[in-house]
């Protein structure tokens, strides 16, 4: 866990309690003694800490952002509309619309509510389709064709953190992280991203298995509490709204990680790829030079430790 006294004391306010990454941010400020306030959307988190107030809140609704930052000297805005493949094909305004009110609205807020610092997740998706290795300065303006909706959401984001950055003398910071994974992911089927999908399907000993696209395409996958901890070193260090690539550093192609996972649910299916189905960006690895001149954190969970973790916990929660 990422060690700091820089914490201790701040109020600050994280959006998205119920997320995958919210809920690890929580963690982390309270063991560093801050006094956080946590928005929450349909649900109380189920891992609920008695120092945290919780307060529901609507992030699409102006009033209701004011109302969360209130008096916040920091803000991690985690929360976020997600889906998966199926929801990215067949109807992608539904991951743009709603996280560009909630992007605006907590960036509007938190400028009038004079909060000192802000912290925006961006994401990888903002690359161009290539095979080079993507440095922070890559940003082209052209997106892979199935994420453009989400991609565009995201440059969005950062251009308007830029405006209130340079405007309203907002310190924001920037992120972009590679795929994250963990515990308290979403694997509904709906909204789950790629390795929890797979988790899912893996315990719920799915014969044949059925991969969407060929296996072939690369990723950096990131162990949820390793990109936290980066993430609040960033908040602390490098608030001056300039991005930052977070990931592992390693790359691995999805047909290698399947395995993996199999193997760690006890689970041997005929596995089939299914050409027909969309695949997702075919490479995608990114430089992570700039985030170690900055950083002192690195990432420590390898993938097989991370997916070992994760799907002990899904099988935990499921009750198998």
């Amino acid at each position: 866990m990422y060690k700091t006294d820089n914490y201790a004391g701040k109020k600050v306010l994280v959006t998205g309690g119920n997320g995958l990454i919210g809920s690890h941010t929580i963690d982390v400020l309270v063991e560093l003694n801050a006094d956080v306030r946590v928005t929450f959307n349909n649900y109380l988190p189920a891992n609920r800490i008695h120092s945290v107030n919780y307060i529901p809140a609507d992030l699409t609704n102006p009033s209701e952002c004011k109302k969360a930052v209130s008096g916040m000297d920091y803000v991690f805005n985690c929360a976020a509309s997600s889906y998966g493949a199926k929801i990215l094909r067949d109807d992608p305004k539904k991951v743009v619309t709603p996280n560009v009110l909630i992007n605006t609205n907590m960036l509007d807020a938190s400028a009038e509510a004079d909060v000192q610092k802000f912290m925006f997740i961006s994401s990888t998706i903002v690359y161009p389709n290539s095979q080079k290795v993507m440095k922070e300065g890559d940003v082209t303006g052209e997106f892979y064709e199935g994420y453009y909706g989400a991609a565009s959401m995201k440059m969005f984001g950062e251009a308007l953190s830029r405006f209130y950055h340079n405007n309203y003398g907002m310190k924001v910071a920037i992120v972009r992280p590679s795929n994250i994974y963990g515990p308290r992911d979403n694997f509904d089927r709906d909204h789950s991203h790629v390795l929890p999908a797979l988790i899912r399907r893996a315990v719920e000993k799915e014969n044949p298995f059925e991969v969407w696209g060929d296996g072939t395409n690369v990723r950096d996958f990131i162990y949820v509490t390793d990109f936290v901890d980066s993430m609040l070193e960033v908040m602390e260090r490098h608030c001056v709204c300039d991005p930052v690539n977070i990931g592992s550093g390693d790359s691995v192609a999805l047909k290698e990680v399947i395995p993996l996972i199999l193997n760690l649910s006890d689970h041997n299916p005929q596995v089939v790829y299914d050409v027909s189905k969309p695949n997702a960006i075919p490479f995608r690895r990114i430089d992570i030079i700039k985030s170690h001149k900055i950083l002192n954190t690195r990432s420590k969970v390898t993938l097989e430790e991370g997916l070992r973790e994760t799907i002990k916990w899904y099988k935990n929660e499921r009750g198998s």
